[in-house]
C-alpha cells in the first residue's frame, strides 16, 4: 500500500512538472535537489517527505493533496463519480460566484443553461471524436 501511494505521488509530480513544460533539472533546480532525485521520487524509488511534498506543491502550484490524486479511484464503490481536489476547488469557486449573484435569479437561470449547453457540446464533440 506505501509503495502504491508512492507510485501515485511520483506520477502527479510528474504530470505536474510536465504540464508546465519542466525538465527534471529545472524541477530539481527549485527545490534545490538534485535532477536524480527529481527523478527517484517520481518513479516511486525513494519516498517524497512530508515537507518536501509541501514545497513542492508550491512550486508546482498545486496543493499537497494534488499529489494524492488517484485517476483510478475516480468513480468509488457505489459508482458515484468523486471530483479531485482541483475539481473541487472550482466547483466551490463556481458556487461561491453563483451565490453571489443570488439575487439576481434571471442571471442565474441565463448561466444554468449555458452551463448546460456546453456541457452537452462538449458531449457531442467527444462522441463525434469517438470517445
Amino acid at each position: 500500500m506505501t509503495q502504491d501511494i508512492n507510485i501515485i505521488i511520483g506520477q502527479n509530480i510528474r504530470n505536474h512538472r510536465k504540464g508546465r513544460s519542466w525538465s527534471q533539472q529545472k524541477l530539481a533546480k527549485k527545490v534545490g535537489i538534485t535532477y536524480q532525485q527529481v527523478q527517484k521520487y517520481e518513479t516511486a524509488q525513494n519516498a517524497v517527505s512530508a515537507a518536501k511534498l509541501k514545497k513542492l506543491a508550491e512550486i508546482l502550484e498545486c496543493s499537497v493533496q494534488d499529489f494524492y490524486y488517484d485517476p483510478d479511484s475516480i468513480i468509488n464503490a457505489e459508482g458515484i463519480y468523486r471530483p479531485s481536489q482541483m475539481e473541487t476547488l472550482k466547483i466551490n469557486e463556481m458556487i461561491g460566484n453563483f451565490l453571489k449573484i443570488s439575487d439576481s435569479p434571471a442571471l442565474q437561470e441565463h448561466i444554468c443553461v449555458i452551463v448546460h449547453n456546453m456541457a452537452l457540446e462538449h458531449e457531442r464533440q467527444k462522441l463525434s471524436a469517438g470517445f
